[in-house]
C-alpha cells in the first residue's frame, strides 16, 4: 500500500515550478519509477530462470517437485504464466509422470557400477 500512496503522490506532486522548496519533483518521480522496474525486472529474471531450471528437469525427470514449485511461482506472471502453471500442475500431478520420475530415479547411471 506505501507504493500506492508513494506513486500517488509523486504524479499530484509533478509540476516544474516545484522542486527542491516545493513536494516531489520530476526527478523524484522517475528516480522511484527505476526502482519498480529494476524490481519487477528482477522478477522476470528469476521467475525466467526458474522456468529454464524447470525445463532441464523436466527433460532430465528429476526433481518433479522442483518443477511444481516453479509452476505454482508462474501464478504471478497473470494470465499467460497461470494458465502455464495450471496446465504444468496438472500435467506433474498425473500418476504416469509421478511413476515416470520414479522410473527414472530408480535407474542406475550409466557409467556406475550398478549399470548394465
Amino acid at each position: 500500500m506505501w507504493q500506492y500512496h508513494r506513486v500517488h503522490g509523486a504524479i499530484l506532486d509533478i509540476s516544474p515550478s516545484k522542486g527542491r522548496g516545493g513536494s516531489a519533483s520530476l526527478e523524484a518521480f522517475f528516480a522511484t519509477f527505476k526502482l519498480y522496474y529494476l524490481a519487477g525486472g528482477a522478477v522476470l529474471a528469476a521467475v525466467g530462470a526458474g522456468n529454464v531450471l524447470s525445463a532441464v528437469l523436466i527433460i532430465l525427470r528429476r526433481w518433479r517437485l522442483v518443477s511444481l514449485a516453479v509452476a505454482c511461482l508462474n501464478c504471478i506472471l497473470v494470465p499467460v504464466g497461470t494458465i502455464l502453471a495450471a496446465l504444468a500442475a496438472v500435467v506433474l500431478l498425473r500418476e504416469p509422470v509421478r511413476r515416470a520420475y520414479e522410473l527414472r530415479a530408480a535407474t542406475p547411471k550409466r557409467g556406475s557400477p550398478n549399470a548394465r
